[in-house]
């Protein structure tokens, strides 16, 4: 029987970006250990991870702010970029084929017969991942922005935790879908 490593993520390391009028929010967990109050310190954790996912928006889309937040959802610090991070991926597919990718992947147990957790987030994209109906997902190496954000994840030893706070790595695939729903209610 797995045991609880008795570790546990501090909380939530989260974006906001805009695409047009709509807002969106993704977040990841930070590792046990890191301090929710060394600003200075995660603020260099969060440049990189959000140029990684502005390389992986259409230029239609602007990462805006970031911030953190506890385990319960409270917001515990936000602060806009100076400048924000405008996505740099071209459109590929129509707006109406609106997709959302979802960057997965397991914690790390740092015991044998520890629990570990699953991890991710989800980016609404909008046109730019050009994929096939029923696909479902998008391979992580075909794509260089998301190479890079998934080799920048995995060598991060601060950010992309599962619940238990153990570090993960992110998965070879990404499940992709349209994003009908979204599309329809906030135009994204």
């Amino acid at each position: 029987m797995a045991t609880d490593p008795g570790t546990r993520s501090p909380g939530h390391l989260f974006l906001r970006y805009s695409a047009g009028a709509a807002l969106h929010t993704t977040s990841l967990r930070f590792t046990d250990g890191v301090d929710l109050n060394d600003i200075a310190t995660i603020r260099g954790d969060v440049n990189p991870w959000a140029d990684d996912v502005a390389a992986c928006l259409p230029n239609t889309h602007s990462v805006n702010e970031w911030g953190i937040r506890s385990n319960e959802g409270t917001v515990l610090y936000a602060e806009a970029f100076t400048t924000p991070k405008v996505g740099t991926k071209g459109t590929g597919m129509p707006n109406y084929s609106s997709s959302t990718v979802y960057i997965e992947g397991h914690g790390n147990s740092i015991a044998a017969g520890s629990l570990f957790g699953h991890m991710g987030f989800r980016l609404f994209c909008g046109g730019c991942i050009i994929f096939t109906p029923g696909l479902k997902r998008l391979v992580i190496a075909s794509d260089v922005n998301y190479q890079r954000l998934a080799d920048n994840l995995n060598l991060s030893t601060r950010i992309f935790a599962d619940f238990y706070g153990q570090k993960g790595d992110v998965a070879a695939y990404a499940p992709v879908q349209f994003n009908a729903h979204a599309q329809r209610v906030l135009g994204c």
